[in-house]
């Protein structure tokens, strides 16, 4: 990579990484939301480069932490309140859940910047390196040490309808492969116009296959697919409880009376599967047989099937107390409840507190 230009501190590149990647994402303000992916995915991985420009690997390992550190801490700011409004943890965990969230999401950006800076000085660091080198970190954080994939660049694309079609065949990391080729090509056709060339043949080529992409991912939404088979209408109910209220005993009926009064509403639209949000019933309903009746009676009454986000109980062992789940329970039209998910990718500080006996 070329030297950074002249003028240049450390900290412009690092802070326009930092705000490009948390605009990247969508944000409250207020009643409405900002949305603004559509640009800043791309200019995410492109002021990272930025940032990378000249380094041996070492600093380029310290300043991609950095990088990474400051832009998941804005990221995950939500997570105190999660952990101290409505957790109800200890005040120290609330101030280092989202810091300490954001160090191990900033240890796989410290990688990526390593490792292409390793690349660069191989010459081997060219954007379709680049891209593929970030989705091989950002597959990685999906699972070690449990994972934690939050953030990951290719959801900033969500509103990008060409791309979003590729993500039935590639997952969201081919929509991160395509944003971070993007960037990449952009920022290798920014230092050729900085040294007064035209953009090479290699940058020509990335932003051609990134073209590519998108038209191949409106084309694979055009007219059904050979061997289809019958569609199926799915509602997806947001009844907009406050979490704050969502688990008081004030609430409870109000908030399956709203859900109820959702599943009419979308089974009278032609919904045949009706899916409620996670833990929308605030209560174990394996072990309450009233609460199983109730939603097994809206079943048959609807004639839809139900997805119903609710506490699972899991017996312990001899003397433990039982183990409590994020679920999922299928109820048939009929109202039998047939089948049940439990959520095995908790997130940290949210779901559950990591090395819960030494915080306390």
């Amino acid at each position: 990579m070329a030297e950074s230009p002249p003028g240049w501190r450390a900290s412009g590149p690092i802070l326009a990484y930092a705000a490009a990647t948390f605009l990247a994402f969508p944000h409250p303000l207020g009643d409405h939301v900002v949305d603004l992916g559509l640009l800043f995915a791309w200019l995410s991985p492109f002021c990272l480069l930025v940032c990378l420009e000249g380094l041996a690997p070492a600093r380029a390992l310290r300043r991609g932490f950095l990088a990474g550190l400051l832009a998941h801490a804005a990221i995950l700011h939500w997570i105190s309140i999660v952990t101290l409004r409505y957790g109800h943890a200890p005040l120290v965990v609330g101030a280092i859940a989202p810091v300490g969230l954001a160090v191990y999401v900033a240890a796989f950006t410290a990688g990526f910047a390593a490792s292409a800076a390793w690349l660069a000085s191989r010459g081997l660091a060219s954007s379709f390196a680049i891209a593929a080198l970030w989705v091989c970190f950002e597959h990685l954080r999906s699972f070690v040490f449990t994972g934690f994939p939050w953030a990951t660049i290719g959801y900033a694309q969500h509103a990008n309808p060409a791309l979003m079609g590729l993500a039935p065949i590639t997952g969201v990391l081919g929509l991160s492969f395509a944003t971070v080729l993007g960037g990449a090509a952009l920022h290798a056709a920014w230092r050729a116009r900085r040294a007064g060339r035209r953009p090479g043949r290699e940058a020509l080529l990335a932003l051609g296959a990134v073209a590519a992409l998108h038209v191949l991912g409106l084309a694979s939404q055009q007219g059904p697919r050979e061997g289809q088979g019958e569609s199926v209408r799915v509602a997806v109910l947001q009844g907009n409880i406050d979490q704050g209220v969502k688990w008081s005993r004030e609430w409870f009926e109000a908030t399956l009376d709203t859900y109820a009064l959702l599943t009419r509403e979308a089974a009278l639209d032609g919904a045949q599967v009706v899916v409620w949000p996670e833990t929308a019933v605030p209560a174990a309903i394996e072990t309450s047989e009233r609460e199983v009746e109730r939603l097994s009676a809206l079943a048959r009454e609807t004639g839809v099937a139900l997805v119903v986000g609710a506490v699972g109980i899991e017996p312990g062992r001899p003397g433990d107390p039982p183990r409590v789940t994020d679920s999922a329970f299928l109820l048939t039209p009929t109202g039998e409840v047939t089948d049940r998910y439990d959520k095995t990718q908790l997130v940290p500080f949210g779901e559950y507190v990591p090395f819960q006996d030494l915080l306390g």
